[in-house]
């Protein structure tokens, strides 16, 4: 490998598509309780293949609802980290959890459907050094969601909720805390590459 990569970072799936997933885009909105997936990956791909498209217009395809669809539960993430000297010419390779990709026919579109949060501030938290980020809502109070090209994800972030006073309720889990908290601090200490990201 070179001393210098030619690239900052890349993703690829994982080489085999989950199992006990439906098989169509609509039922598997249904599934994960996701009702505007189809809508989500419409623009996705009206992005992919106009330039030009805004994506917050509704686009002019097809009803793709009973497109096909593949899960895929993890990609392997490689990117430029100089200081990690356990990598090869500075690279390092991460297993993240993603999202589903979608395809039809002999065409392939890896994409990943994400939430977005917002900095709460213009600065760092004062004394843990660590951004707070905030989720982002649309014009219905709904979170924001949007369907992306996975080689927009330069790597995964690590997310620790802004606790409060209270006692945390029983039912709290890794599966719902997204869900159940308002503000979290992205986690620059988790290893050296999101050290040197999120300043």
């Amino acid at each position: 490998m070179p001393d210098e990569p030619h690239v900052l970072n890349y993703v690829h799936l994982a080489r085999t598509p989950a199992r006990n997933y439906p098989s169509t885009l609509q039922a598997l909105a249904d599934h994960i309780d996701q009702p505007d997936l189809p809508l989500l990956v419409s623009r996705f791909l009206q992005f992919q293949f106009q330039d030009d498209a805004d994506p917050n217009t509704i686009p002019s395809y097809p009803n793709i609802s009973e497109s096909l669809v593949s899960v895929f539960h993890s990609a392997v993430a490689t990117f430029y980290a100089p200081s990690d000297l356990s990598g090869l010419g500075g690279m390092h390779s991460e297993r993240i959890r993603s999202m589903p990709c979608w395809r039809k026919g002999p065409a392939r579109y890896p994409c990943a459907l994400i939430q977005w949060f917002t900095t709460v501030s213009d600065e760092a938290h004062e004394d843990t050094g660590m951004w707070i980020v905030e989720p982002d809502f649309d014009a219905n109070g709904q979170r924001q969601l949007e369907v992306i090209h996975i080689h927009s994800i330069l790597r995964s972030a690590h997310l620790i909720p802004v606790y409060s006073q209270d006692r945390l309720p029983a039912n709290v889990h890794c599966t719902n805390s997204l869900d159940i908290f308002h503000m979290y601090y992205v986690n620059k200490y988790i290893d050296h590459h999101a050290f040197e990201i999120a300043f």
